[in-house]
């Protein structure tokens, strides 16, 4: 019987000392345009790990070069209409996500909006595989938000605008 409730307790043990870190989930991404949502471009997996938030794309059909890649507020890929009346891709995803309110661009590991994720390189082939880490951020943090990739770089600042990202290029709900 003793050792059956030493058995019982360290399971138990063991179960309650599984680390925070190890939620995860996976998020299509979809091409976008003013038009709507287009096809599959590939996935996304985000993992909770010791160093924060861990997201592994395996994305394909891209042009190369640089991507800006961000959290956004909303959980909408939907175009919609801006102020001057044009019609923009992905606009219904809102702003990235800034829940501190700080109003600033900084980057991942700044102190700015934590909806700024490390840009996105994709290789000559279309594909991009190159993990990326958002110290400041969970997985259930992604939950009813959208994800998206901006074609252009990402000067993680405020000049230019936004860290002068281009159009919303591919987007992807996190349920």
């Amino acid at each position: 019987m003793r050792r059956v409730l030493i058995a019982v307790f360290l399971s138990f043990a063991v179960l309650c000392a599984a680390p925070a870190w190890a939620s995860s989930l996976d998020v299509v991404l979809r091409s976008i345009d003013a038009d709507g949502i287009g096809k599959s471009i590939g996935t996304v997996s985000a993992s909770d790990t010791d160093q924060g938030l861990v997201i592994r794309p395996n994305l394909k059909g891209l042009s190369s070069g640089e991507y800006g890649f961000h959290l956004h507020s909303n959980g909408s890929c939907e175009p919609g209409v801006n102020g001057d009346g044009v019609r923009v891709a992905g606009l219904k995803a809102g702003g990235h996500w800034d829940p501190d309110g700080t109003g600033t661009h900084e980057g991942p590991f700044g102190k700015g909006h934590r909806g700024d994720l490390s840009r996105l390189v994709v290789s000559a082939d279309g594909s991009t595989s190159t993990d990326v880490v958002a110290p400041r951020l969970v997985v259930d943090d992604l939950r009813g938000k959208a994800l998206i990739l901006h074609a252009g770089g990402d000067t993680y600042t405020d000049t230019p605008p936004l860290g002068g990202g281009g159009a919303r290029a591919a987007c992807g709900v996190a349920g």
